[in-house]
């Protein structure tokens, strides 16, 4: 009796409610099982991104440090300095100390920076200058090369 009323009919077929348990327990359980291997593959996927990040860092400074590369290094970092400092220095020297009594306030800003372009005009002129003068890299010989 217990069993005919533990039974139901569902489009011709008769299940328990241990099978209708079972099988939920089972949908649960892929559903579980998903979402354990969506959370693996995406740790697996950030290692990766960071494994390549730090690949990616240690190629920057292997390349900085490499033997030929450290002049050029310094040479674009002096001029990276000169391109900040000189074409602010010129600006205020033009405007506070060579044209000071000269001009109006407007024709004065306006002398200062056109001043302080061909100061930044001529530092790129002299960079591209050294570098055509730079000295080409050696040859790394093939075995070097590899590792």
């Amino acid at each position: 009796m217990k069993k005919k009323q533990n039974q139901k009919q569902v489009k011709g077929k008769t299940e328990t409610k241990e099978e209708k348990n079972s099988i939920v327990q089972e949908k649960e359980q892929k559903y579980k099982n998903k979402e354990e291997q969506k959370k693996k593959e995406k740790k697996v996927s950030n290692q990766q991104e960071k494994d390549q990040k730090d690949s990616d860092k240690s190629t920057f400074l292997s390349v900085v440090t490499a033997d030929h590369n450290k002049q050029v290094f310094k040479k674009l970092i002096f001029f990276m300095i000169i391109m900040v400092i000189l074409p602010l220095g010129t600006f205020f020297l033009f405007d506070r100390v060579i044209l000071a009594n000269r001009l109006g306030k407007h024709d004065r800003l306006l002398w200062s920076g056109v001043a302080a372009i061909i100061t930044t005009i001529l530092i790129k002129v002299a960079y591209v200058i050294v570098a055509f003068l730079e000295k080409p890299a050696p040859e790394i010989p093939k075995s070097k090369k590899e590792n």
